[in-house]
């Protein structure tokens, strides 16, 4: 096995959980006898995709300057030549991925729409690619990224829609920084000191200016966003959490209850849970987290032995959907997951709202129970106990910030 699959897998892992493994796939092959990959890695979000390229040195420490800079050239074009391939031919052919959770997953031709490529080559310099580097294969954008680089970009947007947002954001930049490996580390705080936005005309070294003379800001705002991230790891433990199955989930259930949940043998439905979830920029993840770990903290700080409290919150960016956050103790299962359908169908019903999601702890089992409803209708009984449950408390709303 070469360097670079090592890198692959690797990359793969690194992003699978704050992105969620069932949006990652490595080693896509076309549906032909040919078995040759489309990209080395794919995110994807229901039916949009960043294709991703990648290229690492057998022996990292055996190149610098002038052979290092040759090296990343030539493999950067070699990768980029791979990416214009899988982007052209996904949108002809089929092709299908071995996922280590999902199996065999396969897509139809153009059933991803790609939204960005990537191409990743290992340096630790700064290398300026030369000016036949595409930036964009028929009118989508490439990027291109140092592999350390990039990596520190997932652990800090953390979602594929912050990723897309950088990745746009970044357009705007001169054809010199987008052709350029190695610098993003400045790039990134430049965005953080301007709150997510690249002016146009920049240079990279108006950048490097800007970032210095901001030092001390800058990193006062990356610790603030670091404290504010905390939470939004709940949110990436839940989706993460719904791929795999409550052992004995269906002990003290009836009949009806039980057969709600998704076969183990076919299970589905939780790909739509953990897509609403995804769907979320890190901003909501964060400010949905910090009510979630607010209620979480509040039923452990009861003193009685049976305790729920639950919150109702929604989302600028998802004004139709209505989350109710909720953490329990001393509930049966069977009666927890009986109230949780309650709630959140009477808090459809009382905000009027069409879709909506109850995500609930036990803190008995350490567990955390998901009930999704994508389509509501409209009850004068759930209106009625809506009315009771929901008429007093108050509505937290989220307000989106960039970064």
């Amino acid at each position: 096995m070469q360097r670079t699959d090592f890198a692959e897998i690797f990359l793969e892992h690194f992003s699978s959980f704050p992105l969620t493994w069932e949006n990652v796939f490595r080693g896509a092959e076309y549906l032909d006898k040919t078995k040759k990959e489309v990209v080395d890695l794919l995110l994807v979000l229901r039916n949009e995709g960043i294709f991703i390229s990648l290229k690492c040195q057998k022996d990292p420490n055996k190149r610098r300057d002038v052979k290092l800079a040759k090296w990343t050239i030539k493999n950067a074009k070699a990768a980029l030549k791979q990416l214009r391939g899988g982007i052209r031919t996904s949108q002809n052919k089929g092709y299908w991925c071995e996922h280590p959770r999902r199996g065999m997953v396969n897509f139809k031709p153009n059933e991803i729409q790609v939204t960005h490529g990537i191409v990743l080559v290992e340096t630790v310099e700064v290398v300026r690619l030369e000016d036949d580097c595409a930036i964009e294969i028929s009118g989508i954008p490439v990027s291109y990224f140092s592999v350390n680089d990039f990596l520190n970009i997932l652990k800090e947007l953390r979602t594929i829609k912050d990723i897309q947002r950088y990745l746009e954001s970044r357009k705007s930049l001169l054809e010199e920084i987008l052709a350029t490996l190695g610098s993003e580390k400045t790039i990134y705080e430049f965005y953080i000191l301007n709150n997510g936005v690249f002016p146009k005309s920049i240079s990279l070294s108006q950048i490097g200016v800007e970032v210095e003379s901001n030092k001390e800001q800058i990193d006062k705002l990356i610790r603030q966003k670091s404290l504010m991230d905390k939470n939004a790891l709940i949110i990436e433990n839940v989706s993460n959490a719904l791929s795999k199955r409550l052992e004995g989930y269906e002990k003290g259930l009836d009949k009806k209850t039980s057969m709600e949940h998704d076969s183990p043998f076919n299970r589905k439905n939780y790909l739509l849970m953990q897509n609403e979830l995804c769907g979320l920029v890190l901003d909501e993840r964060r400010k949905i987290g910090n009510v979630f770990f607010e209620t979480m903290e509040k039923v452990r700080a009861e003193d009685n032995k049976e305790s729920m409290i639950y919150k109702a919150i929604w989302s600028d960016s998802k004004p139709y959907f209505q989350y109710v956050l909720a953490a329990s103790k001393g509930v049966e299962r069977k009666e927890l997951l009986k109230r949780s359908e309650v709630l959140i169908r009477t808090a459809l019903a009382e905000y009027n709202k069409t879709r909506g999601m109850i995500i609930t702890y036990n803190q008995d089992i350490d567990n955390f129970e998901v009930v999704l409803i994508n389509k509501y209708d409209r009850n004068e009984y759930e209106v009625k106990i809506g009315k009771q449950l929901f008429g007093q408390l108050k509505m937290t709303d989220i307000p989106i910030e960039r970064v």
